[in-house]
C-alpha cells in the first residue's frame, strides 16, 4: 500500500503542483497525511526519536520470538538473538522516510526541516553501528 500511494503521489506532485483543487487530489495528499503521521518520529528530535524507536524495536523483537517460538524463520531485523537496529533504522530512512520527507518538503517547503531531523538521526545510526 505504500507503494501505491507514494507512487501515485509522486506521479502527481509531477504533473501539478496545485493539488487542493480536485477531490482525488485532496484524498490523495491526506493519505500521504496519514502516512506522515505513521512515520513521523523520524523526523523528530534525536532524544524523542530514540525513545519511539526503542519501543519498536522491542515490538520488533517480541514478533521475532513468537515466529521462532512457531518454528518459522526470524523476519529480517527482528531478530533479538542478531540485533542490527541501526542498520534497519538506517535502511527504513533510505527508502522510506527521507524520500517521503524529501516529497512532502518540495510541495509543502515549510517541512523540510523533517528531512534535516531525519539527517540527523540516521547520522547518529551511522556512528554507532
Amino acid at each position: 500500500l505504500h507503494a501505491k500511494v507514494f507512487g501515485a503521489w509522486k506521479r502527481r506532485l509531477a504533473q501539478n503542483h496545485t493539488l487542493h483543487k480536485r477531490k482525488d487530489d485532496q484524498r490523495l495528499a491526506l493519505s500521504m497525511c496519514i502516512k506522515m503521521a505513521d512515520i513521523s518520529n523520524c523526523g523528530r528530535p534525536l532524544d524523542m526519536y530514540l525513545k519511539w524507536s526503542t519501543k519498536l524495536v522491542e515490538e520488533f523483537f517480541a514478533q521475532g520470538d513468537n515466529e521462532r517460538a512457531r518454528g518459522d524463520t526470524v523476519s529480517p531485523f527482528m531478530d533479538r538473538q542478531q540485533p542490527h537496529m541501526g542498520k534497519g533504522q538506517v535502511a527504513f530512512m533510505n527508502y522510506v522516510i527521507l524520500p517521503m520527507f524529501e516529497s512532502i518538503g518540495e510541495y509543502l517547503p515549510e517541512m523540510m526541516f523533517a528531512v534535516d531531523i531525519a539527517l540527523t538521526n540516521k547520522a547518529y545510526w551511522k556512528q554507532v553501528e
